[in-house]
């Protein structure tokens, strides 16, 4: 089982760097690295293209790279498609791919990430659906009451930010889907910032859909995401793309989806990405993904102590059991982006500054925060030397 300083020394970049920000960007892994270029140099077949032994080996990884990810989340492969290149995709492939009809009505809440609220608006305008949005608490919990108020006969989907990127408030999701599944509603879990942080299940949650980004806290690579579509469903989607892999032609003028996941999978894969997430899911569950939990629970206790001691406004809620790890604050008389300079350029510290792409954003009253998420590789040296820099910091902007 290795330590968080090993796991550090297993991510090149933290060689040079202290990183705080896998709620935007992990850092990838070394054997994700590794494993990508060994596909470069050994086998650069396209998947499911080609004969040739190293056409096949190619196969054979991105099979086992799909079974990796599926049991992440305790799915069966066949319910899993590695083609999104980013949840933003594997959201849309969901709400755009829905049969909508005018006065079908959406529920989702303004913790939600503009990439599921955007495509909603598109919606509205082009199939005339209704959008209830409920307004969270100021700790960014939304209460699963919440959503049984908005429901009627005519909620056709759900939409839940399992954890949102500026309060880090994980939400009762099993509540949620297990309310909508009695009511005969359909729902879409946004996991992007709890897979690779706790345990998610799917099967225990209850979701329809769920959406997995593999270069934030998985540490895989950039352009790699997943869709899980639960096996009941997977002929209920209009794929939002179409094209080779995914369809054939049905004599002149007429084609059909090939059956199962497939449909969805149009064009060529992110081979080499899709392997190296393959490495990255099998790399955090060999450490224990509540192991990784347990940790970074330890580690934000501390962090929110130290944060409030500096004299700071902080959004983020404090209850562990609700807290996935993403602190976001403002230091009294610091403006965030000065804070985010002076630690990269004096300590090599990167964090974030800025303004987290949600609807709730607005309703905090500022125009940035700064926020800090430490992982697993984090070492509790590293947070008591975040929290001096800070200090000093704070210090010189009086």
């Amino acid at each position: 089982m290795k330590s968080p300083q090993q796991v550090k020394k297993d991510i090149p970049f933290l060689s040079k760097f202290s990183y705080w920000e896998s709620t935007a960007v992990g850092p990838a892994l070394r054997p994700v690295i590794n494993a990508m270029v060994e596909y470069y140099e050994k086998r650069p077949f396209n998947f499911l293209v080609g004969d040739c032994k190293p056409a096949l080996e190619t196969n054979a990884q991105v099979k086992k790279a799909c079974e990796s990810v599926a049991r992440l989340i305790n799915a069966a492969p066949e319910e899993i498609s590695l083609y999104p290149k980013n949840t933003s995709e594997s959201i849309s492939m969901v709400i755009e791919g829905l049969p909508w009809k005018k006065g079908d009505e959406v529920i989702g809440s303004n913790i939600d990430h503009l990439s599921t609220y955007l495509p909603i608006l598109r919606l509205m305008k082009k199939k005339g659906i209704k959008f209830k949005m409920i307004k969270g608490e100021p700790n960014g919990w939304v209460d699963a009451k919440e959503y049984k108020k908005q429901m009627t006969k005519k909620t056709k989907l759900i939409v839940i930010c399992h954890a949102g990127n500026i309060y880090g408030t994980i939400l009762d999701a099993k509540a949620i889907c297990s309310m909508a599944k009695e009511n005969g509603i359909l729902t879409m879990l946004d996991a992007a910032q709890t897979v690779g942080r706790m345990v998610v299940d799917v099967k225990k949650i209850g979701c329809d859909f769920l959406n997995i980004c593999g270069r934030k806290h998985l540490c895989g690579p950039q352009g790699t995401a997943g869709l899980y579509i639960r096996k009941e469903l997977i002929e209920t989607l209009e794929p939002i793309i179409i094209g080779g892999i995914s369809t054939e032609l049905a004599g002149d003028y007429g084609y059909k989806f090939y059956p199962g996941v497939r449909r969805y999978n149009t064009g060529i894969l992110n081979t080499s990405g899709v392997i190296g997430l393959g490495v990255a899911a099998d790399y955090w569950q060999k450490i224990g993904i509540e192991r990784v939990r347990r940790y970074c629970v330890e580690l934000q206790e501390y962090l929110f102590q130290g944060i409030e001691d500096l004299g700071s406004v902080i959004f983020s809620p404090r209850q562990k059991e609700i807290q996935i790890g993403v602190i976001s604050f403002l230091i009294n008389g610091v403006d965030p982006d000065f804070m985010a300079r002076e630690l990269e350029e004096k300590n090599r510290i990167i964090i974030r500054s800025g303004s987290p792409g949600s609807p709730v954003f607005k309703e905090l009253g500022v125009n940035k925060v700064n926020r800090l998420a430490p992982h697993y590789y984090t070492t509790k040296e590293e947070v008591d030397q975040v929290l001096k820099a800070m200090k000093k910091v704070r210090d010189k902007a009086k």
